[in-house]
């Protein structure tokens, strides 16, 4: 399951490659493929690009610098260091902070009809699509500006006139028209793909979880984000794996042998990227099995497809909640309550609760996370990390925090005490 999930991330990710380098005009140059492209910010999610089946929507910085960072803890610290060497302070998260350090060393293609930003998840997204607008002051922007608090249906409709506006901008940049049509078909498969994640998410609740590890994360994230139903390859995989699961669960089967099936738990706060298969080694060394990451959990309501106002309503709630803005900034109660919630949800006791040392949206909470779960009687590993940049904590620093607190805390004893120390600093 893993591995069919996984493959579908790796084709989207060859594919767009090649275009890139196409499109750059330091490199390949080709003006009819960027007459036909629009890029957007990589947490910009890419449903609004289903209604233009004629154009071709990338995510600018996703592959050169965000998924790579998955896969080599090394490759963004050119970027943070180059930003930084310029003045950007050191505590400003490191996804901003590789995006501007990228363009600041020319690392990034220079591409596209347009630019699509956001308003991200903190101060620092917004720093950098203004590095962007300086660096490539050729490629004309356009901000989608959504309310946060989006739970305040109030809010909606303005998030819908902004739907309208981008659209508009998108047609006046390429010459393209907007097609219903078209998207409504993928919004059908989108709604699919929604209720396959969402048997996932029963089977994972129940005694008998079934995909346990970072590429169900990673997958969630890729599908709820960037392919939205567009490509109708992905509907098919999807069922494959759903087939798989549910014949997993029946005959009784479990995602691990039963000796590191301990504890259950959930993940909090944003992973860090050097360390995407963390969950693997908390699995395997001390039988802790992550049964969702908070990223994972995102809007699940089926989006409209017959009423066209109703639709651009349904879409700008969607982008009200795209990854990191459902939860690290929607509030006290998506954070904090939702939190609760979850645990109870997914039956696990014990949460992973990561620290982005430079995310102070989810510093101000960590003493109320704290005092709550205690008194409702949850354990609550905090593990630091620098999300792209291991040298400020490390791999093994990330794994001490887990080791002490099972042995300290919980008095546990490893399933494969091989897997307690080693050493991991410099490889991939």
């Amino acid at each position: 399951m893993s591995h069919e999930l996984t493959y579908q991330i790796f084709r989207y990710v060859a594919e767009n490659l090649v275009l890139l380098n196409k499109a750059d005009r330091k490199n390949g140059n080709s003006d009819e493929l960027n007459r036909m492209m629009v890029t957007f910010d990589e947490m910009t999610m890419g449903q609004i690009m289903a209604g233009f089946p004629d154009l071709c929507g990338i995510p600018h910085q996703l592959l050169p610098m965000f998924l790579v960072s998955e896969i080599d803890q090394l490759v963004c610290i050119p970027y943070i260091d180059a930003v930084e060497s310029y003045g950007l302070p050191a505590d400003t998260c490191p996804v901003p902070s590789s995006e501007c350090g990228a363009l600041v060393i020319n690392a990034l293609p220079d591409m596209g009809s347009g630019f699509i930003s956001s308003s991200m998840p903190c101060d620092g997204s917004t720093m950098a699509s203004s590095y962007f607008s300086r660096r490539f002051p050729n490629i004309p922007v356009f901000h989608l500006c959504f309310p946060v608090r989006y739970l305040d249906e109030e809010t909606v409709q303005m998030g819908a006139e902004d739907i309208k506006a981008c659209i508009k901008w998108i047609e006046e940049r390429t010459g393209a028209k907007w097609s219903w049509e078209h998207y409504f078909e993928c919004m059908k498969r989108f709604n699919q793909e929604t209720d396959l994640e969402l048997n996932k998410w029963e089977i994972n609740k129940s005694s008998r979880p079934q995909l346990i590890g970072p590429s169900y994360e990673l997958f969630r994230k890729w599908n709820y984000e960037m392919d939205g139903g567009i490509d109708p390859r992905v509907l098919p995989s999807m069922k494959k794996v759903d087939k798989m699961l549910m014949k997993a669960y029946e005959n009784g089967e479990t995602a691990w042998p039963e000796r590191k099936m301990k504890h259950r738990a959930i993940v909090w706060s944003c992973p860090a990227h050097y360390y995407a298969n963390f969950s693997n080694w908390l699995a395997n060394c001390w039988g802790i099995d992550v049964l969702v990451e908070m990223e994972s959990l995102n809007f699940t309501k089926h989006l409209e497809t017959e009423d066209k106002e109703e639709a651009l309503r349904d879409l700008a709630r969607l982008y009200e909640r795209m990854v990191m803005r459902r939860h690290t900034n929607g509030g006290y109660q998506n954070v904090v309550d939702e939190c609760w919630a979850q645990c109870e949800a997914w039956n696990a006791k014990l949460v992973i609760m990561y620290q982005n040392v430079a995310c102070k949206n989810m510093a101000t909470v960590q003493g109320i996370l704290d005092e709550q779960g205690r008194a409702r009687g949850y354990d609550l590993i905090w593990i630091e990390h620098d999300l792209m940049d291991p040298r400020t904590v490390s791999r093994r620093t990330m794994r001490d925090k887990v080791n002490e607190y099972m042995r300290t805390v919980m008095k546990a004893e490893p399933v494969d005490p091989s897997l307690v120390e080693f050493e991991d600093e410099v490889c991939m």
